[in-house]
């Protein structure tokens, strides 16, 4: 066959096509093989990853993201902890050490807090927990007085001690609420005085019947250090014993006068929305 032919030229041109499209095919099989770039992370933390876009509204994203500690949307929590009266000591000795453990692991940051007060802290927080779970108004009582406070007024008025009654109609949200022991964190919310700023959502509550701890005022004049326990929980709320997905901040500062942790705040963080009153601390 001669090189110039028309039949020659013909089936040559078709031979290149054929390779050519073989080696369009050969390159899209690896393609697929090969590993695929990783959606950038930038902006988002593990949290907000663990959900799924559809259940994690997109204000969430910012405020999971936090130097230290972890803020769970409602739609991520889960409860792995259903206390009763019987379970109570153990899921409080269990929530206390879980708490020194996360407090230990702040010690190569500039965060880290004296091994002698982790003890004295995880103390504070199961006595703490102890109160809050079991909606005892005595125990509270005798907190108030072993820490030297003091209430401002007669009882029934502004800053006097509340009724028993009334407490307990308060304190009933958080007897025996499901929490979790797996996903709580701890974060310094002063250190030296110095307030670290955290990207929160907004606080949805805090607590009406305060105890009179003797809290400064003024955090930074005090140059006080300030920590704070988030426990998810699922608070008994409104009516018909309406429940609520919050994170529960439970926090402390350190008094060098009375060498103890003393009770600083309560508050609840979600993104549930709304806004509530109605806590004993």
């Amino acid at each position: 066959m001669k090189l110039n032919s028309p039949t020659f030229k013909t089936r040559l041109s078709l031979a290149i096509g054929v390779a050519i499209v073989g080696i369009l095919v050969a390159w899209r099989g690896l393609s697929r093989s090969l590993p695929q770039p990783l959606p950038s992370s930038s902006g988002s933390s593990s949290v907000a990853n663990a959900a799924s876009p559809s259940s994690t509204p997109a204000s969430a994203v910012d405020w999971t993201e936090t130097r230290w500690g972890v803020l769970l949307t409602a739609s991520q929590m889960t409860f792995e902890v259903h206390p009763t009266e019987k379970s109570l000591p153990r899921v409080i000795n269990e929530a206390g050490q879980h708490l020194q453990e996360l407090a230990y692991g702040l010690r190569e940051s500039e965060a880290a807090i004296e091994p002698a007060r982790i003890n004295l802290l995880r103390e504070r927080f199961e006595r703490h927990l102890q109160i809050i779970l079991s909606a005892s108004y005595d125990e509270w009582l005798k907190q108030i007085n072993e820490l030297r406070g003091s209430f401002t007024a007669p009882p029934g008025e502004e800053g006097g001690q509340p009724a028993r009654e009334q407490w307990i109609k308060q304190a009933g949200a958080f007897l025996l609420a499901p929490l979790s022991i797996d996903s709580m964190s701890i974060r310094p919310l002063y250190l030296h005085g110095e307030k670290i700023e955290y990207p929160d959502p907004p606080v949805w509550g805090t607590a009406i019947y305060r105890g009179p701890y003797g809290a400064p005022d003024d955090p930074a004049a005090a140059k006080v250090d300030v920590y704070e326990a988030l426990v998810p929980m699922q608070m008994h709320v409104g009516p018909a014993g309406r429940d609520k997905r919050m994170n529960v901040g439970f926090s402390y500062f350190w008094s060098d006068d009375r060498q103890t942790w003393i009770p600083f705040n309560m508050q609840v963080y979600t993104d549930d929305g709304g806004t509530f009153r109605m806590f004993a601390f």
